[in-house]
């Protein structure tokens, strides 16, 4: 289903794979999961049940059903299942990475390269200056670039300023996950206890900003 699944290492959607519905439902109840891509057709139990569990429990992921045909009845199936957006094969990646990013509320990493100051360590101790990219931004957190090195878990102060506003966005953040790369790590930030100033002018930024992949 996924043979355009390149486009998602571009958008800064990063990938985990399962062989059937079981296994989905496993992999979602056992881990934070964003989204959920999940077909009507999948071994041991069908994207249809799996969505409808899933949105049954507690910290449901967002989920996107791949449908077997445009009928209405299906589209019904799935929307009192829960689901958070539908489509139908055969599937196209582009649409599918579109979607994606609306149900989640992001931009794809092309849309987005917004200077960011990250500040760690102890403000009785002086706190580092970091200077990063934020390729993505969201509602809940950023994705930063930059050369120096961070600890998962570690609490850092973000400050950045979206095109167009020249009022700086200073949140609190921690540090959730931590990729390393040939020359850059790329660090997963997850705002803590934001203002609604803050998450309404993500959103408007994410909303004004966001295009195909």
């Amino acid at each position: 289903m996924l043979d355009g699944a390149g486009l998602f290492d571009r958008a800064s959607m990063h990938l985990l794979l399962v062989k059937d519905g079981h296994q989905a439902m496993s992999l979602c109840r056992n881990r934070t999961v964003d989204l959920a891509i999940l077909q009507q057709t999948m071994g041991g139990v069908s994207g249809v049940s799996v969505c409808r569990a899933l949105k049954q429990g507690p910290a449901a992921p967002r989920i996107i059903l791949v449908l077997d045909d445009r009928d209405a009845p299906q589209r019904r199936t799935a929307a009192a299942a829960g689901a958070d957006g539908v489509l139908v094969r055969p599937l196209e990646a582009h649409a599918l990475v579109t979607l994606a990013a609306q149900v989640l509320g992001v931009a794809t990493r092309e849309d987005v390269r917004v200077l960011t100051r990250l500040r760690c360590g102890a403000a009785q101790s002086g706190r580092q200056m970091i200077i990063g990219t934020a390729i993505d931004i969201s509602s809940s957190g950023l994705r930063v670039e930059a050369d120096t090195v961070l600890r998962e878990s570690e609490n850092v102060i973000a400050e950045f300023f979206l095109p167009g506003s020249s009022d700086p966005c200073v949140v609190d953040c921690q540090v959730m996950r931590v990729e390393r790369g040939e020359v850059m790590y790329t660090y997963g930030l997850r705002f803590l206890s934001p203002g609604a100033d803050l998450i309404q002018r993500v959103r408007d930024f994410v909303t004004t900003r966001q295009r195909p992949a």
